[in-house]
């Protein structure tokens, strides 16, 4: 009883900890110093009111002392880590400047001519770190070549950990956190770079061995033996991505107990066999009867040294690394005979893993594998029978799969926005041939390359074959159309009503289930019907947004009213793939469930405003094109009840201003009669002024005084007269700038003339992606910010 009843303190302490501790995931801002003495203070106070109560009494005092010691440790420990990654950073004045590094490469991407290198760096100038700090460097057409492992003196730009703030977009200030990456920039091309050639690592040199093999699927079996994924193609991982099969080919916990379980299962058949096939040696059984030898804790030291030698092998990733930490408590557990129900180890678990690899709570991959196991333990509760017979233990693992695939779902949307019933089929047939087959195989060959080249090669024509069927089942089960979900879109709090619901129907029966079910599901059917049911007819009396998304140095924007969209300008996109449209826009659509857009206007075609056009075209062919050439003044129409005028280029001026297409950019007047809001692209002041002079001509009155404005050409010094600025006298300005941009935009002397007029100023470098909601008669402009108010989050 009293057991049971520590038990509970201590699972009361590990649970209080670990939900605050997860709650810096959405802090805005990280506790000062003195609030994180004042919680040690606490900690002591409470710890000696507890201290002064038997541990065997279960009172409200003393488990109110145990969980307030469990909250206050799990806020000291998370704003102390939030402020060590602070202080890890470098000081402001040292970013966009030039400085000397030197550190060790530890990982290499390579991409379209260019390299991506993180390194521990050592030393910045002449300053030396007691503990290195990690950067991530671009290095464009690297002159030399660079190995995982080699060391590495360059002359950098700096730049801050940071990334574009778009709502439904990846993450990657988030990801720099999760690898706890302090700095970014890149390597200056006309500097020299000396590359100290480091003795080639044992994993390094094997995965050179198998890339050098003359197999078809080299790069998979690669991944599979040695966690070296750098191989991979966008189409690779489409294919991983559609098929749910992404986790058997990132070496994890799943890979590492698969490991350490055939060991140990070999291992403890071993002296059974020994024992039948020696059973008529009266030594031997003299010997076993005067010596009762448990050789269970030498099989599980024996496994956990197995499996710290296949994590080195696959690079001491973060994923493998909490897989490995979490093997080795339980291994310890287990040796010291420690019997515990597997929620318990799942909490302690956790508990270790944020004490000793922090940063992990920010990795979609932690919490797609604590998903994974928290469903493997609800199911361990809900069907604690064991299976006898082949047929039953068939069943149990089809079973096992399908309630893990479903119960997964809302996880892998928010992750992905994909999902498809396919993959339970997939991971069917795919997770015991990855698992049980190909990892055993790939492992054997890979130690038989340290001992026979022959014999590995053999081993890994086999695993070859293998693999060929593998994706042989997943290209022909991505090429099945049906039941595929691309794109899908939740708010969070949808996903977590299914995901609620999804545990009440794995529940055993009770009365109200269907009921409670339902209940949990409203909100799901709410957003899901909502576009249906908008009433179209009504959409001027409905409110209408503005988005400016955070394009870096580039515009794209957004019109939104009711289910239906009108874009204008579409950001960078780059040789590497990348896009605004494809990273930023189209997801936000999505999410908004805006699946078809009416009309996109390009202003111009330099690739800042027009380089993603192929991308939407692509995404909705359906749209309307407008380009710059198409783009002619006078032009006007009405898109859901707003008024859209073109004031800018006349046809004459195209002609005249070929060489420069700044100005010649279209220029938009939307308005709904009440609100104005003008989008005048790249134009110069020379452009400006004609604008001024075609809206006031005798012909074609329209008023160019604007509630909003875009500032033209990002906020350049070029652009923003006084006259231009007076005119249009915008009562919110809006600068579309890169974060710490060469270029310095936008200018100060801009700044200062619409701050003469009292223009409120917003710059998608600071705020992120801004939304301004506008009513439908013009009482209120409303608005929003990615950083300030839609994500606010302390390392932003």
């Amino acid at each position: 009883m009293r057991k049971r009843i520590v038990e509970r303190q201590n699972n009361l302490f590990l649970l209080s900890f670990i939900v605050i501790f997860i709650s810096q995931l959405f802090w805005a801002t990280l506790p000062a110093a003195h609030w994180l003495a004042i919680a040690v203070g606490l900690i002591a106070l409470a710890t000696l009111i507890s201290c002064r109560i038997p541990v065997w009494k279960s009172s409200t005092k003393r488990l109110t002392s145990i969980l307030l010691i469990g909250c206050l440790a799990g806020f000291f420990w998370g704003g102390s880590v939030g402020h060590w990654y602070k202080r890890w950073q470098l000081s402001g004045v040292e970013f966009q400047q030039d400085v000397t590094i030197a550190g060790r490469i530890t990982a290499i991407q390579h991409d379209f001519g260019s390299s991506r290198l993180s390194v521990d760096v050592f030393s910045v100038n002449d300053s030396r770190y007691t503990v290195s700090r990690h950067f991530r460097v671009n290095w464009y057409r690297p002159a030399v070549v660079a190995n995982v492992g080699d060391n590495i003196s360059a002359t950098i730009r700096l730049k801050p950990p940071r990334g574009l703030g778009n709502p439904h977009a990846f993450d990657y200030e988030k990801w720099l956190v999760a690898n706890n990456i302090v700095a970014t920039g890149y390597i200056k091309h006309k500097t020299s770079t000396v590359i100290t050639r480091q003795p080639i690592s044992v994993r390094q040199s094997l995965i050179t061995q198998v890339m050098d093999l003359e197999l078809k699927n080299a790069r998979w079996l690669a991944a599979l033996s040695l966690g070296d994924r750098q191989a991979f193609t966008d189409h690779d991982w489409q294919l991983l991505q559609h098929t749910g099969t992404a986790h058997l080919f990132a070496i994890s916990g799943l890979h590492l107990s698969i490991v350490a379980g055939m060991f140990v299962a070999l291992a403890s058949a071993l002296p059974r066999v020994m024992v039948s096939q020696l059973g008529d040696s009266k030594w031997l059984q003299g010997f076993l009867s005067r010596h009762q030898i448990n050789f269970q804790p030498l099989v599980f030291f024996a496994a956990l040294l197995l499996v710290t030698a296949y994590a080195y092998l696959a690079g001491w990733q973060i994923p493998v690394l909490r897989a490995w930490t979490a093997l080795v408590l339980v291994t310890l557990l287990t040796i010291k005979r420690c019997r515990i129900a597997p929620s318990d180890a799942l909490i302690g678990v956790v508990f270790v893993l944020a004490l000793c690899v922090p940063y992990s709570i920010y990795s979609g991959s932690f919490w797609l594998s604590v998903g994974a196991v928290v469903v493997i333990v609800f199911m361990l509760w809900r069907w604690p029978q064991r299976p006898v017979g082949w047929r039953a233990k068939m069943i149990t693992l089809l079973r096992f799969q399908c309630v893990l695939s479903v119960a997964m779902a809302p996880l892998i949307v928010a992750q992905f926005q994909f999902f498809s019933p396919w993959v339970i089929v997939i991971n069917i047939v795919a997770v015991p041939l990855v698992t049980l087959v190909l990892v055993p195989l790939c492992l054997c060959a890979t130690v038989l390359l340290t001992v026979h080249r022959g014999f590995a090669f053999e081993a890994f024509r086999l695993a070859d074959g293998v693999m060929e069927a593998v994706l042989w089942i997943m290209h022909h089960a991505d090429s099945l159309n049906v039941m595929k979900w691309e794109h899908v879109s939740f708010c969070s709090e949808s996903l977590l009503c299914i995901a609620v619901a999804i545990f009440i129907a794995l529940l055993p029966s009770f009365r109200g289930k269907r009921m409670l079910m339902s209940i949990w599901m409203l909100p799901v059917v709410a957003e899901l019907s909502g576009p249906v049911l908008a009433d179209e007819s009504k959409v001027d009396s409905m409110p209408w947004q503005l988005h400016v998304f955070d394009a870096g140095q580039g515009t794209a924007l957004a019109i939104t009213r009711g289910q239906r969209a009108m874009l204008i300008d579409t950001g960078s996109a780059f040789d590497s793939g990348f896009s605004i449209a494809n990273s930023a826009v189209i997801p936000f659509l999505r999410a908004q469930k805006i699946t078809d857009v009416d009309t996109l206007v390009v202003s111009h075609g330099d690739n800042d405003h027009a380089g993603g056009t192929d991308t939407l075209v692509a995404a909705f062919p359906n749209m309307q094109v407008i380009t710059q050439h198409e783009c002619v003044a006078g032009q006007s129409w009405r898109w859901q009840q707003l008024s859209v005028k073109v004031l800018w280029p006349l046809p004459e001026w195209q002609q005249t201003a070929s060489k420069s297409t700044n100005d010649a950019s279209c220029v938009l007047i939307i308005s709904d009669g009440h609100t104005q809001v003008m989008m005048p692209g790249d134009i110069s002041r020379t452009s400006e002024l004609a604008v001024l002079r075609f809206a006031d001509s005798g012909w074609h009155q329209t008023p160019v005084q604007s509630d909003v404005l875009i500032a033209p050409h990002h906020g350049s010094n070029t652009s923003s007269s006084q006259a231009f600025v007076q005119a249009v006298s915008p009562k919110h300005v809006v600068y579309a700038n890169g974060y710490q941009h060469r270029w310095g935009f936008p200018k100060p002397e801009v700044v200062a003339r619409y701050d003469e007029l009292e223009a409120h100023a917003w710059q998608s470098a600071e705020h992120g992606y801004i939304r301004f909601t506008i009513s439908p008669h013009g009482s209120e402009i409303r608005v929003n910010t990615f950083r300030q108010d839609l994500s606010a989050r302390w390392f932003r």
